[in-house]
C-alpha cells in the first residue's frame, strides 16, 4: 500500500503548505533542473564483481541464501555479488514480485547491498511494475530485510532506508477509504547537501467514490527538494498503516522548495479547479517544525453555465491567485497560519488566519488508525485549542453586480433592495435567545449594515481568552450556560471601509 499512500501523503502535505499567507510572495523557485532522469541517475551503479564466497556469506546473513530465510521463490540464479529471484514473496505473504534482483551483494563488518529491483511487485491492492532502491544509508540492508518481513512491508520499502529509488507506473484501490488511484513515476534522490532527499513524482491521479459525491485529483508533477530522510516514510506511515505517535510529522514535514505543476481537482462532473503552477519554499525550526511561504499562479475554478453566473462573474470561470504563510513550532505545539489569501481580481479577496495548540495530541488520538478509519470517523478524537479564527471578506467590485442582479429580477432598484434588507438586519438582536446572542446578533448587524452602504471588508473573528476547547460546542443548547460558553468564544463581527 506504500505507493498510493506516498502519492496521497505529498500531494496532501503540499496543499497543507499551501495554507497561508498574505503577500509575501516568496523568491522564485526554479527547479527545472530537478528531473526523473536526474534522480533515476542516482539508481544506476554498476556493481564491482564481489569474491563469491563473501556474497554467499552475506547472502545467508541477509535470509536469502537457498537455505536460510522467512523467503520463498520459484528460482535463484546469479554469482559475483549479484542475483536474481523469481516469483519472490516473504512466508507471510505481505507482498509478492515476479522478479527481485539484488546487487554488489558482499560481507564486511555486517551484510550489505548496492541495489535492489522489484519487477511487477503486487502489495494488496497496489500493483508496481517497476521499483528500484540504491544505496543503503548507514548499513541499513540488514534493518530493510527485516521490514520487509514486518506488518508494514510499504514503509520498508521506501524512506529513510535509501538515497535513491524510482518506481514506475502504479495502480491502487482502497475500496473501504472509496478512493484510487495510481501514476507514472515517483523518483528520489539526495540533495546537494547529501542529508536530506529531492523527490518527484510525475503523472498522478486520485479517484475519490463516495456516496453521492465523486472527486478526482490530477497532477501532472510535484517537485520536492530538501526533504527529510524521514518524510517518505513517515508519510507512507501516517497514510497507509498506523499514525504515528508524537512530533514526528511536525519534525519532518518540510522541504527546503516545492513546485506543483498542473493540478486539476474535479468535483462530481460540472465543478473543476484549475491550477498551473504553485510553489513554495519552507525552513526548519532548530526546535522542530518548520515555517513556510508559497505561491500559486493564476488559477481557475470553472462552475456549471448559468445565466446567474454570466451576470455576476460574466461567464462560469472564476480566476484567481493567491500567497500563504504558515508555521508549525514543535516546541510550543503550535500551528499558526500568519494568513491565507485569495484574490478573485474585479471580484472578491478573501483571508484566513487560524492559531491552533494541541496538534501533537490530536495526532495521538489518531495513532494506530489507518487513513481510510480516520476518513471515515464520524467526529475527531481529539480537537485542538483555538487561540484565534479570523476570516476576512473584501469587496472589489462583486457585490455591485449582485444588487443589481437581485434588483432587476425583484424589479426594483438596487437602493431599494439593500434598504429592506438593512430592515431586516435590525430584527436579529429581537431573535435572540439570551443577552450574550443579542449582543453578538447587534454587532453582526451593524456590520453588515456598514458592508451594505459602503462595500469594503467584513471581518469575522474568534479570539477566546485562554483558548477554546470545542467540545464544549456540545453543551451550546443547554441554557444555563450558553452565554457563557458564547462570552467565552471571544466572538467578533467588524466591517472596514
Amino acid at each position: 500500500m506504500s505507493i498510493q499512500n506516498l502519492s496521497t501523503a505529498l500531494l496532501l502535505s503540499s496543499a497543507i503548505a499551501l495554507s497561508a499567507c498574505g503577500k509575501k510572495k516568496p523568491a522564485s523557485v526554479d527547479l527545472s533542473a530537478l528531473t526523473i532522469a536526474s534522480l533515476e541517475a542516482q539508481t544506476e551503479i554498476k556493481s564491482a564483481s564481489i569474491d563469491e564466497s563473501s556474497a554467499m556469506t552475506a547472502l545467508s546473513a541477509l535470509r536469502l541464501s537457498e537455505d536460510a530465510g522467512p523467503f520463498d521463490w520459484a528460482a535463484m540464479s546469479g554469482s559475483s555479488g549479484t542475483y536474481e529471484y523469481t516469483d519472490f514473496a516473504p512466508d507471510n505473504g505481505g507482498f509478492s514480485a515476479d522478479k527481485m534482483i539484488v546487487s554488489g551483494v558482499t560481507q564486511g563488518e555486517s551484510p550489505e547491498f548496492d541495489r535492489i529491483e522489484f519487477q511487477r511487485l503486487e502489495m494488496g491492492s497496489t500493483l508496481i511494475e517497476s521499483l528500484v532502491l540504491a544505496n543503503p544509508v548507514d548499513g541499513k540492508s540488514v534493518p530493510f530485510i527485516q521490514g520487509l518481513l514486518g506488518d508494514k512491508p510499504s514503509v520498508a520499502l521506501m524512506g529513510e532506508h535509501f538515497e535513491a529509488g524510482i518506481i514506475q507506473t502504479y495502480s491502487f484501490d482502497i475500496p473501504e477509504a472509496d478512493m484510487s488511484g495510481g501514476g507514472q513515476t515517483i523518483a528520489f534522490g539526495p540533495s546537494a547537501d547529501g542529508k536530506n532527499r529531492d523527490i518527484i513524482i510525475e503523472g498522478m491521479s486520485l479517484f475519490f467514490d463516495m456516496t453521492e459525491f465523486e472527486m478526482q485529483i490530477d497532477m501532472g508533477a510535484l517537485k520536492v527538494t530538501g526533504a527529510s530522510p524521514k518524510y517518505l516514510s513517515i508519510m507512507v506511515d501516517t497514510y497507509a498503516g498506523v499514525m504515528p505517535e508524537g512530533n514526528s510529522i511536525y519534525m519532518h514535514n518540510y522541504a527546503d522548495e516545492f513546485e506543483v505543476l498542473d493540478l486539476t481537482m474535479k468535483f462530481g462532473e460540472e465543478v473543476s479547479v484549475e491550477m498551473p503552477r504553485f510553489y513554495g519554499t519552507a525552513t526548519q525550526l532548530k526546535g522542530g517544525g518548520y515555517s513556510s511561504v508559497s505561491y500559486f499562479e493564476k488559477s481557475k475554478i470553472i462552475l456549471p453555465p448559468s445565466d446567474e453566473l454570466t451576470k455576476i462573474f460574466g461567464g462560469n470561470e472564476l480566476s484567481f491567485f493567491g500567497e500563504t504563510d504558515q508555521t508549525v513550532d514543535v516546541a510550543k505545539d503550535r500551528m499558526t497560519v500568519d494568513r491565507f489569501y485569495l484574490e478573485f481580481p474585479e471580484n472578491f479577496n478573501i483571508n484566513f488566519e487560524i492559531d491552533l495548540s494541541g496538534m501533537i495530541e490530536l495526532q495521538n488520538s489518531y495513532a494506530g488508525k489507518t487513513m481510510a478509519e480516520m476518513m471515515m470517523a464520524d467526529e475527531m478524537a481529539f480537537v485542538p485549542d483555538i487561540d484565534l479564527i479570523r476570516f476576512s471578506f473584501e469587496d472589489s467590485g462583486l457585490m455591485d453586480r449582485v444588487w443589481k442582479m437581485a434588483a432587476e429580477e425583484q424589479e426594483q432598484k438596487p437602493a431599494m433592495l439593500k434598504q429592506q434588507a438593512k430592515m431586516g438586519l435590525m430584527m436579529l438582536p429581537a431573535m435572540a435567545e439570551d443577552d450574550s446572542e443579542k449582543k453578538l446578533m447587534t454587532e453582526m448587524a451593524e456590520a453588515l449594515d456598514g458592508f451594505i452602504d459602503d462595500g469594503g471588508t467584513l471581518i469575522f473573528e474568534m479570539k477566546p481568552e485562554g483558548g477554546f476547547d470545542f467540545s464544549n460546542l456540545e453543551n451550546m443548547d443547554t441554557p444555563e450556560i450558553r452565554g457563557e460558553l458564547l462570552d467565552g468564544m471571544g466572538l467578533k463581527f467588524k466591517h472596514k471601509k
